[in-house]
């Protein structure tokens, strides 16, 4: 059962799809920075559910940065 503090926490700090379409696995600091660790949830967004739809499997993973959460 997923954590539900970390649920709504995720909601207000997340872009919407993320929250929606990603579990979050973990989540830990290093050298001040805050690294979250996805996994894709199986389920097809509402748009895609009539079209076949094909898996291309896994990507190497990503950083994305973002600086819009800076606390002094």
């Amino acid at each position: 059962m997923p954590n539900v503090k970390r649920s709504r926490t995720s909601k207000l700090l997340l872009p919407e799809f993320l929250v929606e379409y990603f579990d979050i696995l973990k989540a830990e600091t290093h050298d001040a920075q805050l690294h979250i660790y996805f996994e894709e949830k199986s389920i097809i967004p509402a748009e895609f559910k009539e079209k076949l739809l094909e898996s291309k499997g896994f990507l190497p993973e990503i950083i994305v940065e973002s600086k819009t959460l800076e606390c002094s």
